[in-house]
Protein backbone atom coordinates (compact mmCIF):
# COMPACT_ATOMS: atom_id res chain seq x y z
CA UNK A 1 0.00 0.00 0.00
CA UNK A 2 2.84 1.99 0.11
CA UNK A 3 3.36 2.54 -3.33
CA UNK A 4 0.12 3.61 -3.88
CA UNK A 5 -0.21 6.14 -0.95
CA UNK A 6 3.45 7.35 -2.73
CA UNK A 7 1.70 7.73 -5.93
CA UNK A 8 -1.57 10.22 -4.72
CA UNK A 9 0.96 11.99 -2.73
CA UNK A 10 3.23 12.62 -5.74
CA UNK A 11 0.06 13.60 -7.79
CA UNK A 12 -1.36 16.11 -5.03
CA UNK A 13 2.38 17.75 -4.92
CA UNK A 14 2.14 18.21 -9.09
CA UNK A 15 -1.36 19.22 -9.23
CA UNK A 16 -0.39 22.26 -6.65
CA UNK A 17 2.67 22.79 -8.09
CA UNK A 18 0.91 23.08 -11.65
CA UNK A 19 -1.86 25.76 -10.07
CA UNK A 20 0.89 27.40 -8.43
CA UNK A 21 2.93 28.04 -12.18
CA UNK A 22 -0.48 28.66 -13.56
CA UNK A 23 -2.08 31.58 -11.24
CA UNK A 24 1.56 33.15 -11.80
CA UNK A 25 1.46 33.23 -15.08
CA UNK A 26 -2.00 34.25 -15.36
CA UNK A 27 -0.74 37.53 -13.00
CA UNK A 28 1.60 38.08 -15.11
CA UNK A 29 -0.90 38.23 -18.59
CA UNK A 30 -2.84 40.62 -15.96
CA UNK A 31 0.30 42.86 -15.41
CA UNK A 32 0.49 44.33 -19.19
CA UNK A 33 4.33 42.79 -18.91
CA UNK A 34 3.30 41.59 -22.65
CA UNK A 35 1.81 44.58 -23.75
CA UNK A 36 4.94 46.41 -24.63
CA UNK A 37 6.34 42.93 -26.13
CA UNK A 38 2.87 43.43 -28.36
CA UNK A 39 4.12 47.24 -28.88
CA UNK A 40 7.33 46.23 -30.26
CA UNK A 41 5.92 44.63 -32.91
CA UNK A 42 7.74 41.62 -33.55
CA UNK A 43 5.47 38.60 -33.01
CA UNK A 44 4.56 35.54 -34.86
CA UNK A 45 1.50 35.66 -37.12
CA UNK A 46 -0.58 33.64 -35.27
CA UNK A 47 -0.40 35.56 -32.50
CA UNK A 48 -0.43 38.88 -34.13
CA UNK A 49 -3.66 37.69 -35.39
CA UNK A 50 -5.10 36.48 -32.50
CA UNK A 51 -8.33 38.21 -30.84
CA UNK A 52 -6.91 39.82 -27.71
CA UNK A 53 -3.68 40.36 -29.25
CA UNK A 54 -0.36 38.28 -27.35
CA UNK A 55 -2.50 38.36 -23.89
CA UNK A 56 -5.70 36.20 -25.33
CA UNK A 57 -3.76 33.80 -27.64
CA UNK A 58 -1.45 33.43 -24.35
CA UNK A 59 -4.58 32.79 -22.10
CA UNK A 60 -5.92 30.87 -25.24
CA UNK A 61 -3.28 28.41 -25.06
CA UNK A 62 -3.30 28.26 -21.04
CA UNK A 63 -6.62 27.14 -21.10
CA UNK A 64 -5.47 24.10 -23.52
CA UNK A 65 -2.79 23.14 -21.64
CA UNK A 66 -4.69 23.05 -18.49
CA UNK A 67 -7.62 21.33 -20.16
CA UNK A 68 -4.38 18.73 -21.68
CA UNK A 69 -3.17 18.86 -18.02
CA UNK A 70 -6.74 17.70 -16.10
CA UNK A 71 -7.01 14.68 -18.46
CA UNK A 72 -3.83 13.90 -17.40
CA UNK A 73 -4.48 13.87 -14.17
CA UNK A 74 -7.74 12.18 -13.87
CA UNK A 75 -6.19 9.82 -16.03
CA UNK A 76 -3.45 8.99 -13.38
CA UNK A 77 -5.54 8.95 -10.93
CA UNK A 78 -7.24 5.82 -12.41
CA UNK A 79 -4.43 3.88 -12.62
CA UNK A 80 -3.22 4.92 -9.52
CA UNK A 81 -6.53 3.87 -8.25
CA UNK A 82 -6.36 0.58 -9.58
CA UNK A 83 -2.85 -0.37 -8.60
CA UNK A 84 -3.97 0.59 -4.66
CA UNK A 85 -7.05 -2.03 -5.39
CA UNK A 86 -4.13 -4.02 -6.57
CA UNK A 87 -2.12 -4.36 -3.71
CA UNK A 88 -4.77 -5.18 -1.74
CA UNK A 89 -5.29 -8.04 -3.01
CA UNK A 90 -7.26 -9.88 -5.91
CA UNK A 91 -10.94 -8.97 -6.41
CA UNK A 92 -13.68 -12.00 -5.68
CA UNK A 93 -13.80 -12.86 -9.78
CA UNK A 94 -10.16 -13.62 -9.57
CA UNK A 95 -10.23 -15.50 -6.20
CA UNK A 96 -13.24 -17.75 -7.47
CA UNK A 97 -11.58 -18.59 -11.14
CA UNK A 98 -8.18 -19.58 -9.07
CA UNK A 99 -9.70 -22.09 -7.67
CA UNK A 100 -11.61 -23.64 -9.77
Amino acid sequence: MAVAAMSFQWLDTLEKDFDVAFVDLDTILGSGILDSLEEAGDMPPELDEAPGGLTGAVRHKLAAMASCWAQLVHKAQTVFQNNAKLEVGPSDGRSKRRRM
